[in-house]
C-alpha cells in the first residue's frame, strides 16, 4: 500500500481525508500547521520518501484574498514550488487541490478545456501554483494530477463561508442576513470531494486536470431554504444587495472527465450533504 503525505491534514478537508485513508490501510505521514511553515525548504527536507503527496494546505479564503494578495500568493505557490522540489527529488506523485480559475464562464457546465481567467488573488494563487505543476510535470517529470474542486461544504468548516454562516445565523434564531441571494454555486459535499481524492491516488499520468463538483448549481437563497427545511426554521430573510468584487453569477462543473478517468461521480445530492452535514456538526 502506498505511503502518503497529506499536508493541510489537521484542515477541514485534511482531517476526513486522512480518516478515510487510514481506513483503508495506507500509511499516512501527516503535515500540520503544527509541523511548520511550507514554504520552508527545511519543512519537506525532513520527510520522508513517499509514493505520493497530497497538497491540501494553503490559504483559501477569497474575501481575505483581496486585502492580503501577496500573502495567498506566497503561500499557495511558494508552498506548492517546495512540494514539486519534494516530488522531482523523490520521484513521487502531486495530487494538488485547486479550485475553480475559470473567471465569467462563457458556458455551462464548465468544462476542463475552458479558457483560464482567474479573477481574484485566490484564484489566481491557485492558477499560478497549477502552472509550477505543470512546469514540474513538463521538465522534470513529476506526475501531477490537478483536481479543481468547486465549492465544498460540510461540517468544519470555517464560519466565514456561507453555508457554515447560514447554519450559525439560523441557531442564534434572529433572521438571517445575507449580502446577495442570486449567485448560484456548484456546491460538493466533503466526503465526495475525499473520495475523488482517493480514487485519483492511483492515477499515473504525466499531467492530469480534472473537475470535482456536483454538476448541479444552486442559488444563496435556494440553499437557505434547503438548510431552513432540513432544521425545521422557517427564519426571515434580509438581503443587503452587496455584490462581492467580481462577482460571477453563476458556475456548474462539467464532471464527464471525472467519471471516464476516476470512475467518481458525487455520492450525496445537495440536501442530502447538508443532512448529513448537520448531523456530525451535533456530533
Amino acid at each position: 500500500m502506498d505511503k502518503v503525505i497529506v499536508t493541510g491534514s489537521d484542515g477541514f478537508i485534511g482531517k476526513i481525508l486522512v480518516a478515510s485513508l487510514r481506513e483503508l490501510k495506507f500509511e499516512v505521514i501527516e503535515i500540520t500547521r503544527k509541523s511548520g511553515d511550507i514554504t520552508d525548504e527545511l519543512l519537506w527536507k525532513g520527510l520522508p520518501k513517499s509514493d505520493v503527496v497530497i497538497h491540501l494546505a494553503g490559504a483559501s479564503n477569497i474575501p481575505e484574498s483581496w486585502l492580503k494578495p501577496s500573502k495567498f500568493v506566497n503561500v499557495n505557490v511558494g508552498g506548492t514550488i517546495k512540494a514539486l522540489e519534494y516530488f522531482a527529488s523523490h520521484n513521487a506523485r502531486i495530487i494538488f487541490a485547486g479550485t475553480y480559475i475559470y473567471g465569467i464562464p462563457k458556458e455551462l457546465p464548465v468544462k476542463e478545456s475552458h479558457q483560464k481567467n482567474p479573477n481574484n488573488p485566490y484564484a489566481l494563487s491557485k492558477y499560478l501554483a497549477e502552472e509550477s505543476c505543470k512546469f514540474y510535470s513538463d521538465h522534470m517529470d513529476v506526475k501531477a494530477t490537478i483536481l479543481r474542486f468547486f465549492n465544498i461544504y460540510g461540517a468544519g468548516q470555517d464560519e466565514n463561508f456561507l453555508i457554515p454562516s447560514i447554519v450559525g445565523q439560523i441557531k442564534k434564531d434572529n433572521g438571517i442576513i445575507l449580502n446577495d441571494l442570486d449567485p448560484k454555486r456548484d456546491y460538493l459535499y466533503v466526503h465526495d470531494a475525499v473520495s475523488a481524492i482517493v480514487k485519483s491516488i492511483p492515477l499515473r499520468r504525466g499531467f492530469s486536470v480534472i473537475n470535482i463538483g456536483s454538476g448541479v448549481s444552486y442559488s444563496v437563497k435556494q440553499v437557505v431554504d434547503v438548510i431552513q427545511k432540513k432544521m425545521n426554521t422557517s427564519l426571515s430573510i434580509a438581503e443587503k444587495r452587496v455584490k462581492r468584487k467580481n462577482e460571477i453569477e453563476n458556475v456548474i462543473a462539467d464532471i464527464s472527465y471525472a467519471k471516464i478517468v476516476l470512475d467518481w461521480e458525487p455520492k450525496y445530492k445537495f440536501d442530502e450533504g447538508v443532512g448529513e452535514m448537520l448531523l456530525h456538526m451535533r456530533d
